[in-house]
Formats: C-alpha cells, structure tokens, sequence
C-alpha cells in the first residue's frame, strides 16, 4: 500500500491513467486508505477532471468505496450491450445521456480546461475567434498541429501553450517577421526542454508554428470559406491545399500560403470551429469527427469499419456515415449537439 502524501497521490495518478491501470485497480480496491484518498482534493488536484471520473469508476466496486461517497453528479455514460443488438443499445444509451443538459455541459466544460489554456478560454474562445483575434487563430491552429504529434493528451498540448505563454514565447509567436526572437526563442525553448523533458517533443513544431504565425491571416480566411462554398466544392483535400484548389475560381495558383499543414490536426481544428458556431454548414459536418485511436477503438467493436491505410479525411468520414445508418437516434445521425466526436472520447476513456 502507498503510505506517505506523495506516494499515494502517484499511486492514484497511476490508477487514474497508467497503462495497467484498471487491472491493479482491481487488485487494491479493498486497501484502507483508498477510501479517503479518492476523495481527498489535496491528492487528487493533480488529474484532470476525466481522469478523477476514470478513477472513481474504477474503483466504486470497493465494499469500502461506496457510490454514496463519490459526487452525486458522476457523470454515467452508455456501456456495451453483451447481446447481438449492442450497438442499436449503445446508441440508445448515449443519446439519452448526452441529451441531459448537465451531462453535456460538464463533459464540453471538461474539455475546453483540458484543451484550451485558461488565458484564451476568459475571453470567450468562440466570440474571440468571430472577431479575428490573432491570438486565438493561431492558439487553434497550433493546438490543431499538436494533434500530429500521437499518443499525446490534450492537456499536454495545453500546457506546451501554457508554458510558452510563461515564458513570453507566446508573444514572439505572435510576430512573425522578428527573426532574431524567433531564433532566441528556439534557443530558450531547447534549454527549458533539457529541464523539463516532457515538452522536448512539440520542438519538432517550431517550423509548424512559424509557418502557422507567418501565413495566419491566410488561413483564417481559407478556414471561414469553407462554410461559403457548395458542396461540391468542398473537401478536406481542396482546403489544405489551396493552390490547387479550382474552388477558389483560378486564385489558387497564386494563393500567397503553403498547405495548411494540419493533417489529423485539421478535424480537430474543424470541428472546434463548428462546435464554438464561428462556422455554420451541414456539407462540414463529416469532416468534424476526430479519428482518434480511443474513438476508433470504441466504434470498431459496434460495427465500424475502416481501412487500415485510410487517412485522416477518410476515417472522419467513415465515422459520420457509421453515425447516420439507419435506426441510430437523431441526436446520433446529427451531429450529437454539435459536440461530434467528444462524447465519443468521452466514453472511450471510460471503458
């Protein structure tokens, strides 16, 4: 058993989200000091909210844990069905959740603490968008490009912003055209990542971001016309690559900006767009489903298929037609409140 603070606020960091947590967890249920020490915020303040609710739900089993001592608002999201109707079951389950006002508003609240920095989130992340602010544009585009670098979390990729904002790297980001602080800030940001190793990684974003800063505008424009143009005028592909695009009616040739190079990235960045209503067209909506592994490996066993070399575009895809087969609810076949894939991960992580 864990005895001292810190060995015991590790220990529950390990439940909550290590790689073998759910099996030790079946294992020391029963051990005494769980009982007050899943409910102890001085252990507990270092887990995001999900991974408390993974905690908890992996641990209320215990004779000791009883569901009375967890928050009455614990979240209960839909589990598989064990029978041959477990997917129409499922998606009972989850429309009737995510339909409840509370359930959404936690779990989206949830969300924009783990993705957005609280520094963007104070002014209002959709207004700020709607009015152009610069900041906000290239947080988004950022956070998108994070999403390339894999088994990363969302928090992580807040806390690379959080970290560059401390270190007023943030505001070098913001000017594009000073080559000298962009070439002092990549010196500072390599020295600060021999410290703090768990950052080292986004180093290999430093052309991105550049790229991001000095095309911004650009983007931003491409990005809002996507909504302005038909359908059959619309793609992921045409959108990242603009010079080739024949949607933007022979201006493609001489778009003044590389390939927006989102990737994966470009679903995530899509669907916060949509989902914040900065954007407002149904011909978008099967692009806003980000094929994360933990979506993915939640909908394969309901009947999803997808191709093992599909890319980022084609998975987005096949998960809204997945969505929109015949039976599911409507809150399903539509867009699940505009919240897409997020109730998806949602329960992914409960699993």
């Amino acid at each position: 058993g864990a005895e001292s603070v810190e060995e015991q606020a590790a220990a529950l960091r390990y439940l909550a989200d290590g790689g073998l947590g759910e099996q030790v967890a079946e294992r020391v249920r029963e051990q005494d000091w769980l009982a007050s020490a899943i409910n102890n915020s001085d252990l507990t303040s270092g887990l995001t909210d999900e991974q408390r609710d993974r905690l908890r739900r992996r641990l209320v089993s215990s004779k000791r844990i009883e569901r009375a001592s967890i928050d009455t608002h614990e979240l209960e999201p839909p589990v598989f069905g064990d029978d041959g109707t477990k997917a129409a079951v499922f998606f009972d389950r989850l429309a009737n959740w995510w339909a409840d006002d509370r359930n959404r508003k936690k779990v989206l609240d949830q969300h924009e603490k783990n993705c957005w920095p609280s520094w963007l989130r104070e002014s209002g992340l959709g207004d700020s968008l709607q009015r152009e602010s610069r900041g906000h544009w290239l947080a988004l585009f950022v956070l998108s490009a994070c999403q390339s670098l894999g088994m990363k979390q969302d928090f992580q990729h807040r806390g690379f912003l959080d970290l560059a904002h401390e270190k007023e790297w943030w505001d070098v980001f913001l000017q594009p055209n000073n080559d000298d602080a962009w070439m002092q800030t990549l010196r500072s940001w390599q020295d600060a990542a021999v410290d703090r190793q768990k950052y080292r990684p986004w180093i290999s974003l430093f052309p991105t971001i550049y790229q991001l800063s000095r095309h911004l505008d650009a983007y931003r424009r491409l990005m809002m016309s996507a909504e302005r143009r038909p359908k059959h005028l619309y793609s992921a592909r045409r959108l990242l690559a603009p010079r080739a695009d024949e949607a933007l009616s022979g201006s493609g040739s001489s778009f003044d900006a590389p390939p927006l190079p989102l990737d994966m990235g470009f679903h995530w960045c899509l669907r916060e767009l949509v989902r914040l209503r900065v954007l407002d067209a149904d011909h978008l909506f099967p692009d806003c489903y980000v094929p994360a592994r933990r979506v993915l490996d939640l909908l394969m066993p309901l009947g999803l298929v997808v191709e093992d070399n599909a890319d980022a575009a084609a998975k987005s895809q096949a998960i809204y037609r997945f969505l929109q087969a015949d039976g599911r609810p409507d809150s399903v076949r539509g867009h699940l409140h505009l919240a897409f894939d997020i109730p998806l991960r949602y329960c992914g992580a409960m699993r």
